[in-house]
């Protein structure tokens, strides 16, 4: 008997842990994707978050699972996560590394024009009271140059990106003169 109440015990604490993590991934799914997402990067800064391994996840991996979370099962445009990221003041290199990281299709020039631009305040952002903070191109040019060494992007993908050409910042290939020798000029005489 003693053993089938701790057994019915802990067949209960399984079943109520269950229902309140099902709980909360189903009011994740009624809300707009903006808000989960930014109550995911809330809890960033929450030193508790662990994976449930026992360790406390690094604020990059934390990072990277939100924007993984919103691009890839949300379906969020990656222009309006990076700024709703930046915006909540996280590093835009970060923003972008995780952008890239997250295997989905991104469109390098899309997002370029949309994060570094400047005017209207996003919707998005208004709502939750956050300001519209342009990412810098030379940054963009960095997280994306770093995605082509890490084989997330392709080399083509930055060179045909027009808003960082305009800037003069997609890769280009310097060329290459070749120097021409003169055999007649400073040929060394070796006769005795």
């Amino acid at each position: 008997m003693k053993y089938f109440v701790s057994i019915l015990a802990a067949a209960l604490l399984t079943a109520v842990c269950c229902n309140i993590g099902t709980a909360q991934t189903a009011s994740e799914e009624n809300q707009p994707w903006h808000l989960v997402f930014a109550s995911d990067l809330a809890k960033i800064a929450d030193p508790q978050k662990t994976d449930g391994l026992g360790y406390t996840l690094t604020e990059e991996e934390s990072l990277d699972q939100a924007i993984k979370k919103a691009i890839i099962d949300n379906k969020a445009p990656a222009c309006q996560v990076a700024k709703l990221a930046v915006g909540m003041n996280f590093n835009p290199y970060s923003v972008l590394s995780g952008i890239f990281k997250c295997g989905g299709k991104v469109g390098l020039d899309e997002l370029c024009m949309c994060a570094t631009e400047i005017g209207d305040t996003d919707p998005l952002l208004r709502e939750l009271n956050l300001d519209d903070l342009p990412i810098d191109k030379t940054v963009m040019k960095q997280a994306a140059d770093d995605a082509v060494a890490a084989n997330l992007l392709t080399q083509d993908e930055v060179s045909q990106s027009q808003c960082l050409n305009d800037q003069g910042l997609a890769f280009t290939e310097e060329p290459t003169s070749i120097e021409q020798i003169d055999p007649a000029e400073g040929d060394p005489d070796y006769s005795p």
